[in-house]
């Protein structure tokens, strides 16, 4: 498709989204390299996506060439197609520039202005703003801090995405209107500032002024005057060094400025240590006021400390603030910290980042004089990089001698036993780092010799680019090695291990060559848990029998509790009961608790708890091992050993490793068992206001409670008008410089919140209740998260109560003016008197009822709502449906137990039939299989098609095109339904394809998700973009009108959701109704969707469970009945399951996920599906993009999960993202199964694998090729069955579907319908025809006859109305007939695509007799007296007729030749008779 003027480039699938700010920077390129530039914006329907940015461009670029150089992304621009996504965000942009042109491979010299948006917006007047608006963002004069041209521009930028050429001519006026204020405002009149400066006693001449206005413009001067414009000022006075005053000034006239300068030495020595507080080597020069820090490459952003002394001429030891100019990485402020004076524990985050790179930063000391004006002196601090190695080896053999390396300790001390060992450093960075070796024997790779017994000497050295380098010397002392026999009982594994830990090899069978005279021990093991150990002494023969472990489990019994006094102490408990065989637990503790109190039991081992004590924050650098022995056994009444600093306050966890040993000899037997102490996150305070006083907590009967970190649901009360609730609260421990601290974080309503102290709600006034909840996490995996709940109860709302007949008829109330719906609540509906609300009452069978501008009463009512049966459409009638929807059942699975086709050269594409064009909106769309015919849509057009021939059977007339017809249609009730564009719904009658209604969605929105039937109602969503609100309906299917076809439907129900629904189909049962979202944000980095439980008939939200892991849910939500759980996927990455209480509520704590995998670990570019999962014994199958969405082998995969384990089973790779959902068979095997999925990705092969139960790789594959720029890939991917060629390749977004005899069904976007099914391995005439005997000349008459299609699957079908045969005369050579089927096309052959398939034939046998020609017995061609007088005489006895003269004389066909037949062929002569019976010699002569 090319582009064109204002044409509107087709958002195509779901391309990656990412998060953008809401205006980008402008990019500098060096001028030498650019002839010009012109203006880029680029707005969505909603925001402005790119401010306007000069876009520079070299002589003879073209605008294309000038954006493919540009710093942004265009998806679809290199390849000269349609734009779909720019900077990853999809849309329906169009573009445009100076003119009105549209085509990019113009000159960019030509233009000055480029823009995309995705509504009609261009005008002159839009140029003309656009170059104004980026013209004022690139002005250095701060004309953007002044607040009307900051106003006019914001405007403008709103109007990017919508102005027509009004309203930009508005825009563009008003910013120039605002510049043009700001510019007559600096070139005001000036005044005289003369400054008076002190220092100490004494007066500073020639001062350096810098005065700063409030929009940030700087003027300067040296000396003891200066002139400004009126305004207010911040000032800077300096001596010229590292001393100077600053203060605020307002000036509205000439006037003096008084300062005093800091004097003296405010600094003494100033130091940087590490985590141990021990100082780095520094180079302090006072003179200049700066200092140089040596910090090691390693060192990243914790672990840096200040300690700074004072100097003597501090103007005050108290009042001085010391603080640290700097911006953390972070990008917070430093300089708001204010440190300690000659204390080691001011923290320096966030300073530097591990590697070479050094940073300057500034100390200032700030002391506050008299006059308010704030005297500093600073400090110039200087971080240079020191290498470092990362690792250090040294190799003997394969045993590594140097076994704990250090990279801050530089000199080691080693023993061989070898003639050379091999060195190796590895430092901690890649660029700019070298690695030398040098000494005795050294070689330049590291080899160093040692021939003969002795002591050797050499050193390592990194070195970097930037000039610093760090030496490691080493000593080795060669000896002589002796030969010991170490053996172990069968069953159990060994390692001996050297003094520092290090396994040893053994050099030949049980033998090992050990250094003599140093200390060695062996650990056998049985069964992971279960060890022996012992040291010894190496001497040459020495025979060492390792002890078999004893497996019987030690540990009798064990608890761990929160504190040692035995009344008040509670028990930890784990996630699973105490069991002896069992090794591995994990407790939850709170994270406000930092003791351990433990008993055990054993009886005749020793418990040893082994951990590691935290030093700060998540690092466990400098983490020292300790070891508690437990001595107090599981008593309820007995005492509990202390585990000290085993835990601390904070969410980090902490794991324990006890240790049960008993000594038998010189041998040690142990066994452990693990301990995970995962934190159970909780707030330390929390309160709330309305802003200005604070709320009351209470309890929910109102009674009065404070704050209390394990309770979690409080209620409070507002007003019903009050918008917004004000909460600060704090997190247990986000101290990063103590144990355990930092890491946490909250979803407050869904939204991460890293500070809590602050937070402002808003409510939503036409709501009687709302909970905030603050659910509390950390980045530690194992914490368990806490929710807390404040539901604030609004006064004064009116309780309006419905009665209706039917009862259970629907009731749905909105308030008219914000369409928020009001939710009923103990029976009726609380409204706001005075407000309007409309309530519309429906039931399937029924006519809906909808009332808008009622206005609710002062006092409780109750309204009586009695709705009319519909009348009965008889033309409307239930059929089967094999396939309904757009999966295969109401559990939304795809599988079935039909035989598919399961190897290329026994499958067949049928047909191809084109319907619409493309893959826009007339598209064609999935199908579905309803009363054996296949219904599908494109362009206004419904269709349905014969499954056989594909030929169209009928069709019908949709009110307009869907989006880009992505989803099938849907059965059910006797009608068929199609989401339309805008937000439209269309029912038809299945049988007649008349349309019956049409719902019209208020919000409109693209119909992207699957439409769900059950039980006379219809459940769908749209989806308008990532951040826009977009409804769920319901819809009942009653035809309320029958003698309308375009009747108006109500919805039953609407819920309303920031983001919509994209491809979340629902699962719906009696009980409740479960959907996915989108997660509300633009891309998938940032927001997290949730799974939805709904009543489905009122649409109210039973439970809603927001998914850790970010990213929208694009799936439907499959149920498995064995499981009895819930399954989907979302597209940042991960696979679900979940489980249901009959109530419609999710089970606490049942959410599991699996992290998707795509050959890679590109966060910005995850293993997204939106493969609605095929569950089928035990197992799970979904398609997962690679890192390219629509980037060939980029990782894309299918996934088998094995349920059972929730793991992976394996994957196989794909030419192209198998993007939309499986189909699978269980029709060849109890245990085996296949499973088909297409890839998203021209051609759009059909890929299928074959999996049972333990599987862990796929049976059969095809072997790829990839020519990527000259480079030749070869893949393992998953076995291609059918590949489309020609007109039919294409991207295929479509799931497969199939019908009873194994035929598969799909579209792709070349528009086409196919069908793809088991070869004929027999077509055969199953009934021969009513006549099978005929005469030279005739032609086949097939009545009677039935010809049946034998499947290469076994399966039989009648295809009588299908095949063909010759219309030609049939002649003596056709008493074998041949009927043929030709409803073929092509198949995969030999590794082949597109190979032709032969039409199947079958014979009819038929008897095709000469023609015998009557009355011309003398056969001469002609009839005539000569033949009369022959059959006279014959008659007379007088002539003997030979056998073929005796047939052409019987022409009365009575087996004799006599008088009569003479007196008929004489009449015919005559010209008395016409014919002669049976036949006419006229036209067989």
């Amino acid at each position: 498709m090319r582009q064109r003027k204002l044409k509107w480039f087709g958002v195509f699938f779901l391309c990656l989204m990412l998060v953008f700010s809401f205006e980008r920077t402008t990019f500098a390129q060096p001028k030498s390299q650019s002839a010009g530039s012109f203006y880029l914006e680029v707005s969505t329907s909603g925001r402005t996506l790119i401010a306007p940015t000069a876009i520079p461009y070299e002589e003879g670029q073209t605008i294309r060439e000038a954006l493919l150089a540009s710093p942004y992304s265009f998806k679809g621009l290199d390849s000269g197609g349609y734009i779909a996504a720019i900077e990853g965000v999809t849309g329906n942009y169009m573009l445009f520039y100076d003119g009105g042109g549209y085509d990019l491979d113009i000159p960019a010299s030509q233009i000055t202005v480029l823009g995309f948006a995705e509504q009609e917006v261009y005008s002159e007047a839009m140029i003309s703003l656009i170059r104004t608006a980026g013209a004022y963002r690139e002005r250095t004069d701060h004309v953007q801090n002044y607040a009307p041209a900051a106003d006019a521009y914001g405007q403008a930028l709103k109007g990017f995405c919508s102005a027509d050429a009004q309203t930009a001519q508005t825009l563009l006026d008003a910013l120039n209107q605002a510049i043009k204020e700001y510019e007559a405002l600096l070139a005001g009149q000036k005044y005289q500032v003369t400054v008076s400066a002190t220092q100490g006693n004494k007066s500073v001449k020639n001062p350096q002024i810098t005065m700063t206005d409030q929009y940030g413009n700087v003027t300067t001067a040296q000396g003891t005057k200066i002139s400004v414009i009126a305004g207010t000022y911040h000032f800077s006075i300096s001596d010229g060094t590292w001393n100077r005053t600053e203060g605020e000034l307002e000036v509205k006239e000439n006037k003096t400025l008084k300062v005093a300068l800091p004097n003296g030495e405010w600094f003494g020595q100033v130091q940087v240590l590490n985590v141990n507080k021990k100082a780095y080597a520094c180079t302090q020069d006072a003179k200049t006021h700066t200092a140089e820090y040596e910090i090691d490459d390693t060192v990243g952003t914790t672990g840096l400390y200040l300690y700074a002394e004072q100097g003597a001429d501090i103007p005050d030891i108290n009042e001085t603030e010391l603080r640290t100019i700097y911006t953390r990485l972070d990008g917070i402020d430093a300089s708001t910290y204010v440190r300690s004076w000659e204390s080691k524990t001011n923290s320096m985050g966030q300073l530097l980042q591990n590697g070479m790179e050094g940073r300057s930063i500034v100390l200032e000391g700030r002391y506050a004089g008299e006059d308010g004006y704030q005297m500093i002196q600073s400090y110039t601090l200087d971080f240079v990089r020191i290498p470092t190695l990362r690792f250090l080896t040294v190799r003997e053999g394969n045993t590594s001698l140097l076994t704990k390396f250090e990279s801050a300790n530089t000199t080691y001390e080693l023993t061989a036993v070898s003639d050379q060992v091999s060195v190796e450093g590895i430092p901690y960075g890649e660029d700019g780092y070298t690695v030398s070796y040098s000494g005795t024997g050294t070689s330049a790779d590291g080899t160093v010799s040692l021939p003969e017994n002795g002591t050797y000497q050499f050193a390592v050295t990194v070195t970097h680019e930037n000039g610093r380098s760090r030496s490691y010397e080493l000593t080795v002392h060669r000896v002589t090695a002796v030969s010991v026999k170490v053996t172990a009982p069968e069953g159990t594994g060994l390692v001996v291990e050297n003094e520092a830990g290090d396994p040893i090899g053994a050099s030949e069978g049980d033998t090992y060559r050990l250094i003599p005279g140093k200390t060695y021990r062996y650990i056998g093991t049985k069964n992971t848990w279960y060890h022996t150990t012992a040291e010894f002494t190496a001497e040459d023969g020495l025979e060492i029998v390792v002890r078999e472990p004893d497996a019987d489990d030690a540990l009798k019994d064990l608890k761990l509790f929160d504190r040692a006094t035995i009344s008040t102490r509670k028990e930890y408990v784990a996630e699973q009961p105490f069991a002896a065989s069992e090794h591995q637990y994990t407790y939850r503790i709170s994270d406000a608790n930092s003791s351990v109190y433990m008993q055990a039991t054993s009886d005749a081992y020793t418990v040893t708890a082994q951990y590691e004590i935290r030093q700060t924050g998540s690092s466990t650098a400098g983490n020292r091992q300790k070891e508690v022995i437990i001595t107090k056994p599981v008593d309820v009444s007995g005492g509990a050993s202390y585990l000290p600093s085993s835990v601390f306050k904070g969410g980090y966890s902490e794991h324990v490793v006890l240790r049960l040993s008993m000594e038998s000899g010189d041998v040690t037997y142990y066994q452990d068992y693990e301990l995970a102490l995962a934190k159970t996150l909780h707030l330390s305070s929390m309160q709330a206001t309305d802003g200005t006083n604070e709320l009351i907590l209470s309890e929910s009967d109102g009674t009065p409670v404070a704050f209390d970190r394990d309770r979690t649901a409080y209620y409070t009360t507002v007003l019903y008008e009050q918008e917004q609730i004000c909460i600060s609260a704090a997190f247990m421990n986000q101290d990063t410089a103590t144990a355990g601290g930092g890491g946490y974080y909250a979803l407050v309503n869904g939204e991460q919140q890293d500070d809590l102290s602050a937070l402002k709600i808003p409510l939503h006034v036409e709501e009687q209740t709302e909970t905030v909840t603050i659910l509390v996490k950390h980045e530690d995996s194992v914490s368990i998260e806490t929710e807390y709940q404040i539901i604030v109860q609004k006064t004064d709302p009116v309780k309006v109560t419905f009665h209706t007949e039917p009862e259970d008829a629907i009731v749905f109330v909105t308030n008219q003016v914000n369409g928020r719906t009001v939710e009923k609540v103990d029976g009726g509906y609380g409204m706001t008197p005075g407000y309007r609300y409309v309530y519309t009452v429906s039931r399937n069978g029924y006519q809906t009822q909808q009332v808008a501008g009622y206005q609710a009463p002062s006092e409780e009512t109750e309204i009586t709502v009695t709705l009319e049966k519909a009348e009965d459409n008889p033309s409307v009638k239930d059929l089967s449906a094999y396939w309904p929807s757009f999966r295969a059942d109401d559990n939304n699975n795809g599988v079935v137990n039909v035989k598919t086709p399961v190897r290329a050269e026994d499958a067949v594409l049928y047909w191809a039939t084109k319907l619409g064009d493309g893959y826009g909106s007339a598209a064609c769309g999935c199908p579905i299989i309803v009363d054996g015919y296949l219904y599908t849509y494109a362009g206004t057009t419904l269709y349905k098609v014969d499954t056989i021939s594909g030929e169209v059977v009928a069709t019908g007339k949709l009110d307009h095109s869907s989006s880009f017809a992505i989803n099938n249609p849907t059965y059910g009730a006797g009608m068929i339904f199609v989401g339309l564009a805008n937000g439209t719904v269309q029912a038809f009658n299945a049988s007649t394809l008349e349309s019956l209604w049409i719902y019209k969605d208020s919000l409109g929105g693209q119909p992207n998700c699957p439409i769900v039937y059950h039980d006379g109602y219809i459940y769908t969503g749209f989806w308008m973009q990532e951040d826009a609100d977009a409804h769920l309906v319901c819809l009942s299917v009653t035809d309320e009108d029958s003698s309308s076809t375009d009747e108006q439907k109500l919805a039953s129900w609407t819920y309303t959701r920031k983001g919509g629904f994209y491809w979340a189909g629902a699962y719906v049962s009696d009980n409740f109704l479960l959907v996915g979202t989108d997660d509300g944000e633009a891309g998938y980095q940032s927001g997290y969707g949730h799974i939805l439980s709904m009543d489905p008939k009122s649409g109210k939200v039973l439970d809603d469970v927001t998914l850790p892991y970010v990213g929208d849910v694009r799936s439907s939500v499959t149920y498995d009945k064995v499981t009895g759980d819930y399954y989907f996927t979302t597209k940042g990455g991960y696979f679900y399951r979940i489980s249901m209480n009959v109530d419609g509520t999710f089970k606490e704590n049942s959410l599991q996920s699996i992290a998707l995998y795509n050959y890679a670990s590109d966060a910005t570019n995850p293993a997204m599906s939106t493969c609605t999962p095929v569950i089928w014994n035990g197992r799970a199958y979904v398609g997962v993009s690679g890192t390219s969405q629509f980037g060939a082998y980029s990782g894309h995969n299918i996934t088998v999960i094995d349920l059972n384990s929730m793991e992976i089973a394996y994957t196989v790779r794909t030419m192209g993202y198998p993007q939309t959902s499986g189909l699978l068979t269980t029709a060849y095997d109890s245990e085996e199964v296949y499973v088909y999925f297409f890839d998203n990705f021209t051609p759009g092969k059909l890929r299928m694998l074959s999996d049972r139960p333990g599987q862990t790789k796929p049976k059969e594959v095809t072997v790829e090729e990839y020519n990527d720029s000259g480079k030749i890939t070869k893949y393992d991917t998953a076995y291609v069955l059918f590949t489309p060629v020609g007109e039919q390749a294409q991207y295929a977004i479509c799931s497969p579907i199939v019908d009873e005899y194994g035929t598969i069904y799909f579209k792709n976007d070349s528009a086409y319908l196919m069908a793809l099914g088991n070869t004929i391995k027999e077509l055969k005439i199953t009934k021969a025809p009513d006549k099978t005997e005929y005469k030279e000349g005739e032609t086949f008459n097939p009545e009677g006859m039935e010809v049946t299609a034998v499947y290469e699957n076994g399966m039989e079908r009648d295809v009588t109305a299908y095949v063909t045969y010759s219309p030609d005369p049939l002649t003596m050579d056709d008493t074998e007939f041949q009927i043929r089927f030709e409803h073929v096309m092509y198949q995969n052959r030999d590794g082949a695509a597109g190979v032709k398939y032969a039409a199947p034939v079958t014979m009819v046998q038929l008897d095709v007799q000469s023609r015998v020609y009557y009355g011309d017995v003398n056969q001469d061609k002609k009839v005539d007296v000569k033949d009369v007088s022959l059959v006279y005489a014959a008659a007379a006895g007088k002539r003997e007729l030979s056998e073929e003269e005796q047939n052409r004389a019987d022409v009365n066909g009575d087996g004799q030749v006599d008088a009569e037949d003479a007196k008929l062929i004489y009449e015919y002569v005559a010209g008395r008779r016409t014919s002669l019976e049976p036949a006419q010699p006229d036209s067989q002569l």
